[in-house]
C-alpha cells in the first residue's frame, strides 16, 4: 500500500475513500486521542500495514461467510492485525497462513513417486509427465465386488497428494481419518447425512462474480428433477429470478446470505396489486437498489423477469421455491451458518476432505452435487489464476463412489478433458456403463474416453459386459462368467491385464491401520 496523506484524504468525499483508507484514518484518530499527538512516520507505516491487514481479513471473512463479522469478532480481528503489523513490516496477510513452498514441493515429489494401485502386480506411476497418461480411473463393478475395499483403500493408505472422497455411511473417515492425520494430513468432514455435525458449508460464500451467480442458479434450477422437460422456459425464467435475488444479496450485503435468505426474499415477491407489477416488497427493494446504483446487474436481471404477467410470475416464483423446499431445515441452517470450505487449500497443502453422503436417502443429492461442482471449479480457477504453469502445487485426487448418481458434477464431461494439466485426477466408481449413460446422457462416452485406466470387476449387466468383451477381444461368456475376485485392467497404450484383486496384498496394512485406530480410541 502506498503512503497515505491523511490530511488530503480527509478533505475528499468519504464515498470515494477505500475501506483500507478509512481504516487507516480511524486508526490514526484513535492513536491521536490516546497519545495526544500525531503518529511518527514509522508509526504511520505500522498503522497503514495494520489497516491493510484488517481490511483484507474482513473482506475474506465476508466472502467466506456471506456477511461481515459481529462487532466483537471484528474488534478481535483489528487487535490481531495491530499485533501482526508490529512483527511483519511490509507484509500484508490474506487472512490465512501462507503455504509452505518446501512442503508443497515435497508433497508434489511424493505424489510423482507414488503409484496408482489397481490390482495384484498391476500398479502404475502417478507421474503423468513420465507416463504421458492421465491418472483418471474408471472402476466398473456391481454391488459387493470390492470397489472400495480393494481399490479405494490401498490408494488412500498410500497417502500421497490431497484427496476429496465421497464416503457413503462415513466408514472411510471412521477407519482411516486418524491414520491420515498421523501422516500429516489436514482432515476435514462435510457430513450431508448429519449436517449439524458437519463443517460449515455455505454455497453462497463461493460466489465471487456475476458469472458464478449464473452458474450457481443454473445448477440449482436445472437439477435431475427437471430432466426431460420439453419447454425450457420455466427453468430459464426461474434461473433469472434466482440470479436476481442472489445478485441483490451480494450487492446489498443482505443477511443471512444463504439459502434461508433466498427463501425470505422469495416470500416477499408476491404482488399485492394485480395491476401493479412493482407492488411486491421484493420489487420495492430492487427499486431502491436501482435508485442507489442505476447500473446494478441484479436489477437488470429482475426487470427482465418482472415483466411477466401475474400468473406466469407466480409460477416462476413457485418453481424457484420448490427447488429449496428440501434444503430448509434446522440442521442445514446450522451447516450454512458460516463457511469453513476453502477448496483451494486442497491444492496448497496435504488435505483429505471426506464427504459423507447417504446411499439410501437421496434428498441431499442436489446439494452434494453442488458441493462437488464448486470444489472442482474452485480448484480449476485457483490453478489457472494463481499457480505457476496453471498447475496445483499439491496434486488433488477426487475419489467418487456411486459417481453416476449421488456425485454428479455439473459440466464434468468438459472438465475431465482438461483437469490433468492442472494436477487434478479422478477415480470414479460406477456399477455399469448404463448407469453412467443415464446420469450424463450422450456425454458418458467422453468420460470413459478420458479415463486412461479402466478397471472391470464383474457384474450382471450384459451391455457393459459386451463393451468389455470388445475391448478385450474375448467371447462375451468369458466376461460374464469371470470368477469373483478377478478383474480386467485396461490401460491406454498397453495390452489388457487379467489378474486378481489386491485385497490379500493389502490385508495386513489395513489390519495395521485399524489396530492403530483402536489404540487411539477412535
Amino acid at each position: 500500500m502506498s503512503r497515505i496523506n491523511m490530511d488530503k484524504l480527509k478533505e475528499k468525499d468519504s464515498v470515494r475513500l477505500t475501506d483500507e483508507a478509512r481504516a487507516a484514518i480511524r486508526r490514526t484518530e484513535e492513536f491521536t486521542q490516546k497519545y495526544g499527538r500525531k503518529p511518527s512516520s514509522r508509526e504511520t507505516e505500522r498503522i497503514e500495514r495494520a489497516a491493510g491487514m484488517e481490511t483484507r481479513i474482513l473482506y475474506r471473512y465476508r466472502r467466506r461467510n456471506g456477511h461481515l463479522p459481529a462487532e466483537k469478532d471484528a474488534e478481535r480481528i483489528r487487535r490481531a492485525a495491530s499485533e501482526a503489523a508490529k512483527w511483519a513490516p511490509g507484509h500484508v496477510p490474506t487472512g490465512k497462513a501462507v503455504p509452505d513452498a518446501r512442503q508443497q514441493r515435497r508433497a508434489s515429489a511424493e505424489f510423482a513417486a507414488g503409484s496408482l494401485l489397481v490390482a495384484r502386480d498391476c500398479s502404475f506411476s502417478l507421474d503423468d509427465y513420465k507416463t504421458k497418461l492421465n491418472n483418471n480411473v474408471l472402476v466398473v463393478g456391481g454391488s459387493g465386488t470390492g470397489k472400495t475395499r480393494t481399490i479405494v483403500t490401498p490408494n488412500l493408505m498410500q497417502a500421497v497428494g490431497s484427496y476429496c472422497i465421497s464416503d457413503p455411511k462415513g466408514n472411510l473417515h471412521k477407519k482411516y481419518g486418524a491414520y491420515l492425520k498421523k501422516k500429516g494430513y489436514r482432515v476435514q468432514v462435510a457430513d450431508f447425512t448429519h449436517p449439524e455435525r458437519s463443517m460449515r458449508y455455505n454455497p453462497m460464500a463461493q460466489v465471487k462474480s456475476t458469472q458464478d451467480i449464473q452458474k450457481l442458479a443454473t445448477i440449482l434450477i436445472n437439477s435431475k428433477e427437471g430432466a426431460g422437460k420439453v419447454d425450457p422456459y420455466w427453468d430459464r425464467t426461474a434461473s433469472m429470478l434466482l440470479s436476481a435475488i442472489m445478485g441483490y444479496m451480494l450487492e446489498t450485503e443482505y443477511s443471512p446470505c444463504d439459502f434461508r435468505g433466498i427463501l425470505e426474499l422469495l416470500g416477499q415477491a408476491g404482488r399485492e396489486d394485480d395491476e401493479d407489477r412493482n407492488s411486491s416488497e421484493l420489487a420495492k427493494r430492487f427499486a431502491l437498489l436501482h435508485s442507489q446504483n442505476p447500473d446494478s446487474w441484479a436489477c437488470a436481471q429482475f426487470d427482465s423477469v418482472n415483466t411477466a404477467p401475474d400468473k406466469t410470475f407466480d409460477c416462476t416464483r413457485a418453481c424457484v421455491s420448490s427447488k429449496f423446499s428440501q434444503m430448509d431445515s434446522e440442521e442445514l441452517r446450522q451447516m450454512m451458518s458460516g463457511n469453513d470450505c476453502d477448496f483451494a487449500a486442497l491444492g496448497q497443502e496435504k488435505t483429505v476432505l471426506f464427504v459423507i453422503v447417504s446411499d439410501t436417502d437421496r434428498t441431499m443429492d442436489d446439494l452434494v452435487n453442488l458441493f462437488f461442482t464448486q470444489a472442482m471449479q474452485a480448484l480449476c480457477r485457483y490453478a489457472d489464476d494463481e499457480c505457476e504453469d496453471s498447475r496445483l502445487p499439491v496434486p488433488v485426487r477426487f475419489i467418487l463412489d456411486d459417481f453416476a448418481t449421488n456425485c454428479r458434477i455439473d459440466e464434468f464431461p468438459r472438465m475431465i478433458s482438461s483437469i490433468r494439466s492442472r494436477g487434478i485426477s479422478v477415480m470414479l466408481m460406477i456399477q455399469s456403463e448404463a448407469q453412467l449413460a443415464q446420469g450424463y446422457g450422450y456425454d458418458w462416452a467422453t468420460i470413459v474416453s478420458n479415463c486412461d485406466t479402466y478397471v472391470y470387476l464383474g457384474g450382471n449387466d450384459v451391455r457393459t459386459a459386451q463393451a468389455v468383451s470388445e475391448r478385450w477381444n474375448k467371447p462375451l461368456a468369458k466376461v460374464l462368467y469371470m470368477p469373483v475376485g478377478h478383474c480386467l485392467v485396461f490401460r491406454r497404450g498397453s495390452q489388457p491385464v487379467y489378474t486378481v484383486l489386491n485385497e490379500t496384498v493389502f490385508a495386513e496394512k489395513v489390519s495395521a491401520a485399524e489396530g492403530e485406530r483402536n489404540v487411539m480410541g477412535m
